[in-house]
């Protein structure tokens, strides 16, 4: 096999359900070997479904297992003092640590990017959570609906009644605070990765879930000043019109007519209304200060048509559209993704041969990941603790029969 691109790196990854977790998936596939350190009783991803045929069981976690591809994988009590002191000789070996705990929780067990850098000074820790390590909310415990609203997002995904009075919040689908604040994070390693490979030091980087969201939601503050106002009442008109997400018979769809032409084809689609030849639907302007009016006259339109049909009659008038709550079942016989090889996993000795989603990249030249599942509990304890640090087969036991590992 060809070189992959971070070959060489080497990862410990002390995280769990998924920002942490996707993350070091991501520099796996990238080649880094990454050694995922768990609790004795396991991530807290290995009691969250989907499970095969519904059953509960620690090692068929459809979440951790898609989470942790090509992962070498360890138990261990970082809380007790021999525990801690494994951790930081896995952290004195490796280029960078991830974590996803309580802010400061690292700091609080002596296990701090400081503490950690004292025998490394080349390490690269990052710490994803909630609210950043620093600030008013860092001590805030938050589940991923908090992280996505805390970012913004529920101030354009609201659900339009077809009166154009925005309605209930459309909440996003599961962990996307996660999956953005893991992305951020794999950008910010390797650019510290460069830095620190052409002459520079290791360095703590700190990822803010709430932050990772409010940064994609950046083209909604310059719109809203908070001194709009349409039929008196103070609004934040939105960024594009029609907007939010517009229901229709089988589900929601988004539209977005921002371009001249694009508005000409959506009134063109539309079979070219009365409302649409009104003064102020001939401007960008009044499009925006009436967005409600055009949203209710295009949910009465919509309210018999199927989404697919919606987004390919927009497709045909060159407007951008895309269906909204596509199904998991739906999603996987996608024959575009079918075509790309988008879903595919090796065998797992106990969940046998499932699909995961590959890596959202492809490299021509080094390859991409997901030939390795995910870790059974604890399954590369020996290798890693007995072969990688040295402990004596005597002392592993004990630590097994001590609770440590």
């Amino acid at each position: 096999m060809k070189d992959r691109t971070l070959d060489g790196i080497k990862v410990v990854e002390l995280g769990e359900m998924v920002s942490a977790p996707y993350c070091t998936r991501l520099l796996a596939a990238l080649g880094a070997e990454v050694i995922k350190v768990e609790p004795p009783e396991g991530d807290g991803a290995r009691a969250n479904g989907p499970f095969p045929g519904d059953e509960p069981h620690p090692e068929k976690s459809g979440l951790f297992l898609a989470m942790n591809l090509d992962k070498k994988g360890v138990t261990l009590d970082i809380t007790s003092e021999e525990g801690a002191r494994i951790f930081r000789r896995l952290a004195g070996e490796s280029d960078v640590v991830v974590e996803n705990g309580p802010a400061g929780r690292m700091e609080s067990l002596g296990l701090g990017y400081q503490s950690l850098r004292a025998g490394n000074p080349g390490l690269i820790m990052v710490s994803i959570s909630p609210f950043g390590q620093e600030g008013p909310y860092r001590d805030y415990a938050a589940h991923d609906l908090n992280r996505w609203h805390a970012g913004g997002w529920g101030y354009l995904w609201k659900e339009r009644g077809v009166d154009g009075v925005p309605g209930r919040l459309v909440r996003g689908p599961g962990f996307l605070s996660g999956f953005q604040a893991a992305y951020n994070a794999l950008t910010a390693i390797l650019g510290a990765l460069y830095f620190r490979d052409t002459g520079g030091e290791g360095q703590h980087i700190d990822v803010s879930e709430q932050e990772a969201m409010a940064f994609i939601l950046d083209g909604a503050f310059p719109v809203y000043n908070g001194e709009n106002r349409t039929h008196g009442k103070d609004v934040a008109i939105p960024a594009s019109v029609p907007s939010g997400a517009l229901r229709c018979r089988d589900g929601y769809v988004l539209i977005s007519a921002i371009e001249h032409h694009q508005w000409e084809g959506l009134v063109k689609m539309l079979g070219e209304p009365g409302w649409s030849r009104e003064e102020w639907a001939g401007t960008v302007e009044g499009r925006h200060l009436n967005y409600d009016i055009i949203n209710a006259f295009l949910m009465e339109w919509l309210e018999d048509k199927d989404s697919d049909w919606v987004v390919e009659k927009a497709i045909e008038h060159r407007i951008p559209a895309s269906a909204v709550g596509v199904t998991a079942e739906r999603l996987y016989r996608d024959k575009h993704l079918e075509e790309r090889g988008f879903f595919a996993g090796p065998e797992h000795p106990e969940a046998g041969i499932l699909s995961y989603p590959r890596a959202p990249f492809r490299f021509s030249e080094t390859g991409g990941g997901a030939g390795r599942p995910a870790p059974m509990l604890g399954q590369h304890n020996d290798e890693v603790y007995g072969e990688g640090l040295g402990l004596a087969g005597e002392d592993l036991a004990r630590l097994k029969r001590e609770g440590t590992i």
